[in-house]
């Protein structure tokens, strides 16, 4: 019998997967809650969907038919007296989206589409419609990440029944910024997110279901992780020393594509900006003084903490550390422990390491698919062992006691995140939070509990 290596493709199926009628129902249940979910955060992703059209259009990703100075705060919401909003930046005489434009090229394809149905982020007048780019955003997202979801019941379904790997799937939608940040608006992370959920889909597909593994596409995929947000580089660098550690044969070739990849990157940039990066791109954004505080707020500050919006994590890392080494999944969880680690270092660098306007733990919710490894060897290998001794042992109902609770509390504080506009305002009432972020320190203003916050004498 030929080995996968040698060319067999045995089906990537596992104990958990679904007819195409399943998949279908999957997906519009998640879509469903995210597009139904009325909190939108708009923020850095305005501009990004007309850097779409530009392309389409102009064949150009500069704004200057529609974003030349000085312009007008009917349309361009955000402008002060005829400046530039602070998304749109200025480099040789053009105008630029300030952000990572991968999100942009990503997305035309759908904006291509959308023209279809009448939808564009240009006016009948030629002129910035970002009404219209908002609203076709928040379609976007909301699909981007049921498509998420779709992948993730994938990937858990490879070790998992159907009941479990549903269950899993959920509480990676909806108990984490999936559902509180990435799907709320079309932040970098959403594309980004998503493009890293592919990959771990590919890996666990080799790993588990002996599927042949392709470095040209792995490192295609994670690379466009980047160009849509610098720290997926991270993921890039981390996915590089595995494979040169546990599959040699194919690290030459995914080193190859990235350096390929990279250096079209930099050439992009010589010629918009003049310089090897993206001022977005550049490591002098890098460095704050204050790291210990940075990555003690991203980890249990009440208003950004990654442990206070997502708790079940603690009985994540206790399962990892007692059941995780019995999993088969245990090697891609180093792989995406790893990774998530580097990704708190790097917030934590950060000198907004709180992440400007958002909710909770923002700037982590690009850790956020590198720990689906982790969670899915600890919870497969606490699944195998409980299988393995006597049921309803003490232990056993603690542990459960403690997931099922825990999990709720974090489906509760993110689904508030998606629910209640009262948590987005909550970054600029009653002050803003960049002018005083001291506030993400304040358990009696923490933004999870803003719904249940009295803000009318704040508001007087």
């Amino acid at each position: 019998m030929k080995t996968a290596e040698s060319g067999s493709q045995p089906p990537a199926t596992g104990p958990g997967d679904l007819r195409v009628g399943g998949w279908i129902a999957l997906f519009i249940g998640f879509l469903a809650i995210f597009i139904l979910s009325p909190v939108r955060q708009i923020s850095d992703a305005s501009y990004s969907l007309l850097v779409s059209e530009c392309v389409l259009r102009h064949g150009t990703v500069a704004l200057d038919a529609y974003a030349r100075p000085p312009l007008d705060p009917a349309v361009h919401p955000g402008s002060v007296g005829g400046e530039r909003p602070y998304q749109l930046l200025t480099s040789g005489g053009h105008v630029y989206y300030a952000f990572p434009a991968g999100t942009s090229i990503l997305s035309i394809p759908y904006v291509a589409l959308s023209h279809v149905f009448g939808m564009s982020a240009v006016d009948e007048d030629g002129l910035y419609d970002f009404r219209e780019e908002r609203r076709m955003m928040f379609r976007l997202a909301a699909l981007l990440m049921a498509t998420l979801a779709l992948l993730t019941y994938r990937i858990a379904s490879s070790s998992l029944n159907r009941g479990w790997s549903l269950a899993f799937t959920a509480a990676v939608a909806l108990t984490t910024q999936v559902w509180s940040t990435a799907s709320r608006g079309l932040w970098s992370h959403t594309w980004a997110i998503l493009l890293v959920v592919i990959a771990i889909d590919h890996l666990i597909r080799h790993e588990i279901n002996g599927r042949k593994l392709r470095p040209v596409l792995l490192a295609s995929v994670l690379v466009f992780a980047y160009f849509t947000r610098p720290t997926m580089a991270i993921g890039v660098a981390a996915t590089g020393v595995y494979l040169a550690l546990r599959h040699r044969k194919v690290f030459l070739p995914y080193a190859a594509t990235v350096a390929g990849w990279f250096a079209v990157f930099v050439l992009t940039s010589w010629v918009q900006y003049g310089q090897l990066l993206p001022p977005y791109y550049r490591p002098t954004r890098l460095g704050a003084p204050e790291f210990w505080t940075g990555l003690t707020g991203n980890l249990v500050s009440p208003s950004r903490g990654l442990l206070v919006f997502l708790p079940h994590i603690v009985v994540i890392g206790l399962w990892l550390v007692r059941y995780g080494r019995r999993s088969q999944h245990a090697p891609l969880a180093l792989l995406g422990l790893t990774a998530a680690l580097g990704h708190l270092a790097v917030v934590a660098s950060f000198p907004v390491w709180w992440g400007g306007h958002g909710y909770g733990p923002r700037l982590l919710t690009d850790a956020v698919p590198w720990l689906i490894l982790p969670a899915l060897a600890a919870f497969s290998g606490w699944r195998r062992s409980r299988e393995k001794r006597a049921r309803h042992r003490l232990r056993d109902r603690v542990e459960t006691a403690a997931a099922i609770g825990l999990t709720a509390a974090a489906l509760l504080i993110n689904g508030g995140g998606a629910l209640a506009p009262s948590t987005n305002e909550w970054n600029w009432k009653p002050v803003d939070v960049d002018l005083d972020h001291s506030r993400v320190w304040d358990w009696s203003d923490a933004q999870f509990l803003a719904p249940y916050h009295d803000r009318g004498e704040a508001d007087r």
